[in-house]
């Protein structure tokens, strides 16, 4: 039986703090469940066969990634930070997208070098075939 302590238990003559995770017998368990000291949990799962990992393991295509919301549009964008926007800019596979970036960092008034080459990178690596 699997409980999680909610107050502090001496068990075997160890201590063990609230929020502990326990694996016990089922009379033991049940005792501290009864004293208000643990709450049961399920029983963890079996671990897997081989077979079954090799079946999980498996490859799988994986989903295309999401195109920026509505709200992360290239004004949106090129308001982060040049870290946010390399991170932004990862999924985006619209070359126009990034170009309209530049632009938007170009037209400050002071424009970020940094923000503009990662666009850069971005937009040399999408016209590469990434």
């Amino acid at each position: 039986m699997r409980v999680k302590l909610t107050g502090y238990v001496r068990h075997n003559g160890a201590r063990y703090a609230p929020g502990s995770i326990l694996s016990l017998p089922e009379r033991d368990g049940q005792r501290l469940v009864r004293l208000h000291v643990a709450v049961e949990l399920p029983e963890a799962p079996m671990p897997l066969t081989p077979q079954q990992q090799s079946a999980e393991s498996s490859p799988k295509s994986p989903d295309p990634p999401a195109p920026p919301a509505a709200k992360e549009g290239p004004e949106f964008v090129a308001a982060l930070t040049p870290d946010e926007v390399a991170d932004a800019l990862e999924y985006v596979q619209d070359p126009d997208f990034v170009r309209r970036v530049i632009e938007i960092e170009q037209a400050k008034p002071e424009p970020r070098a940094e923000v503009i080459e990662v666009a850069q990178r971005r937009l040399a690596a999408l016209a590469g075939g990434e």
